[in-house]
């Protein structure tokens, strides 16, 4: 019965050496089949939402859920199954419905953010895989979009014909003045 009991907490201990994962509580857990730990990636995030005070980084964050989601058909899947091929196919199913590179990073980042929190959390490992995946490789410069003084020039000189089109152009002025 001892040798038994021996060689189950041998094989455990290999295995979260081999995970680069051991402690003491995660040997505790797997040696009396306790593994309390929900691994559920969307549950993770919603936990991250409810936790963030910011309105403009909840929707961010949401915005990412709902990218997983769509790509997972609304399957629950777990943190084990955020591997490079898992990121690889997210990036290719993006793309292939258009998304740009700098959008699926901000989604694959935010990911990482919920992904090694939940790590931290949990007293885990961070994960390799965004070492692997090279998230930034896929930011590219943007191409700039911003008015020539000529344009504003002609914007600032237009004489509004309705009172729709004088809204719009106080809310220009509004915005314009805001941001300067």
């Amino acid at each position: 019965m001892l040798d038994d009991i021996e060689t189950r907490a041998f094989n455990i201990k290999e295995q979260l050496e081999a995970d680069n994962s051991f402690t003491y509580q995660r040997f505790k857990d797997l040696y009396n089949n306790q593994s309390s730990i929900d691994k559920c990636v969307q549950n993770a995030f919603k936990q991250r939402i409810s936790g963030t005070v910011k309105q403009s980084t909840k929707e961010t964050i949401k915005g990412a859920l709902r990218q997983i989601n769509f790509f997972v058909k609304n399957r629950e899947i777990t943190f084990d199954e955020v591997d490079f091929k898992f990121i690889s196919e997210f990036v290719k199913f993006k793309l292939a419905n258009g998304t740009s590179t700098n959008t699926i990073a901000h989604y694959l980042k935010r990911l990482q953010a919920v992904h090694n929190e939940f790590c931290n959390e949990n007293d885990l490992p961070l994960p390799q895989v965004y070492r692997r995946y090279k998230i930034n490789s896929l930011i590219k410069p943007t191409e700039k979009r911003s008015l020539t003084i000529e344009e504003l020039k002609k914007l600032l000189d237009y004489k509004p014909t309705s009172k729709t089109k004088e809204f719009a152009k106080d809310m220009f002025y509004l915005v314009f003045i805001r941001l300067a």
